[in-house]
């Protein structure tokens, strides 16, 4: 056997022949189970079944090494057990050469499990690398898109700011131009004892307005509420405006619902209102006054708005009728009503839009309402118009509180 384990060559079946004639002398228990064998006998018979091809060239370079005195240590081998079941051996060989005896004592170091484990958690790493590297591309083509949303947004946002700034600009010009439209208070007071305006826009520009023109001995006075607040608002105001002015010029003897009346036909013809198929629904809310300086005689005729009248701490309201100016189709050839005041010194009449009245506030956030508008109106202890402005706003910004401002506001007093 020495003779041919020095000569032997590497054909698998001679190897195979060669290990079948190695005499076992001793062997443990934890071997026989480890390689699934039934018993010593049997592992003797059918040994050489838990090497394949490359694990007996393996063997037999071992056994040439031990023969020349060599110590093998920590020689990994992949065998397997005689059910078939593959085990990652770390194999230890010690040779001993006594004539021409050679003892051989082999280790066999289980390591399946550990080997197992380790090729389990690197095939997991290279799944996990590879998950990685592809999550890591898919993040940066993600990051790319999100930085070019970006710039995009970015650039959007500065267009944006720009045409914001641009329109406020605008906006801001035309407020400026409709505070120019509007009567001065001077105006309004050199045609009564007294007066005060409380005039707040919720936007920038406003849909309230008042009005206020002299005629011989006449004095036309109006509040008015448009349709919407802001930028449409505002261009109805000044129409409004516009279309009082050139009535009142040229049909300056007739009485304030007669007026409205002409009013109302004016917006529906100049905002094409009649043509089926028009969706501008524009119009207002009115309360619009007749004053004769020398008799103080009054003539009120009010849409949607009413007119209050104090005399000796007394509030006494006159109606507007219920339906507006311009706007419907409800009714094809509106009219209204024509109320007449006899007015002595120290009366003072109220007008109002149904801004401060709907505004929310109070402690549980609800509406002003009328009610309580007539008690502010009440409480006034001002000696002149201007501290009844000034307790006006002081109700109005005690209500609200935190809350928004949800409408245009228009409150003007008269003293006679």
């Amino acid at each position: 056997l020495l003779v041919e384990a020095k000569n032997i060559d590497h054909t698998f079946e001679k190897l195979y022949g060669f290990l079948s004639k190695l005499e076992i002398c001793r062997i443990n228990r934890r071997v026989i189970e480890l390689f699934e064998f039934k018993n010593f006998e049997h592992f003797e018979t059918d040994f050489v079944k838990i090497f394949d091809e490359s694990s007996v060239l393996e063997v037999i370079g071992v056994i040439k090494e031990s023969l020349s005195n060599k110590i093998v240590q920590n020689k990994r081998m992949r065998l397997k057990s005689f059910k078939g079941h593959k085990k990652h051996i770390n194999v230890n060989m010690v040779s001993r050469k006594v004539e021409d005896v050679i003892s051989i004592i082999i280790c066999f170091l289980d390591e399946t499990t550990q080997i197992e484990s380790e090729m389990r958690t690197e095939k997991l790493l290279q799944r996990m690398e590879k998950t990685i590297f592809e999550r890591t591309k898919e993040l940066r083509v993600v990051n790319q898109k999100l930085n070019d949303q970006a710039e995009e947004t970015d650039r959007i946002n500065q267009i944006l700011e720009y045409n914001f700034n641009q329109t406020t600009d605008s906006i801001q010009v035309a407020k400026k131009i409709q505070k120019l439209m509007l009567p001065k208070i001077s105006q309004i007071k050199g045609a009564f004892a007294d007066a005060f305006v409380f005039y707040k826009a919720k936007d920038i520009v406003s849909g309230d307005f008042y009005w206020c023109q002299k005629t011989d001995d006449h004095v036309w006075i109006a509040s008015a509420d448009c349709t919407g607040h802001g930028v449409p608002g505002a261009l109805m105001a000044m129409t409004g405006a516009h279309l009082l002015s050139e009535i009142v010029n040229k049909k300056g003897d007739l009485k304030p619902n007669e007026i409205l009346h002409l009013l109302d036909h004016h917006i529906i013809d100049r905002l094409k209102q009649r043509q089926s198929g028009n969706i501008v629904s524009t119009g207002m809310d009115i309360c619009l006054c007749k004053y004769e300086m020398k008799t103080k005689k009054m003539e009120f005729s009010g849409a949607f708005q009413d007119l209050f009248l104090k005399r000796e701490g007394e509030i006494t309201i006159l109606k507007g009728d219920r339906r507006g100016v311009g706007g419907t189709h409800e009714y094809k050839d509106k009219d209204f009503t024509s109320h007449s005041l006899d007015l002595v010194k120290g009366d003072k009449v109220y007008f109002t839009s149904d801004g401060m009245p709907d505004q929310f506030g109070g402690e549980n956030g609800k509406k002003l309402m009328k009610k309580r508008f007539i008690q502010i109106l009440k409480s006034f202890n001002s000696k002149d118009m201007n501290g009844e402005l000034l307790e006006t706003k002081k109700a109005y910004y005690q209500w609200k509180g935190k809350e928004e401002q949800i409408d245009d506001i228009i409150v003007m007093g008269l003293e006679i």
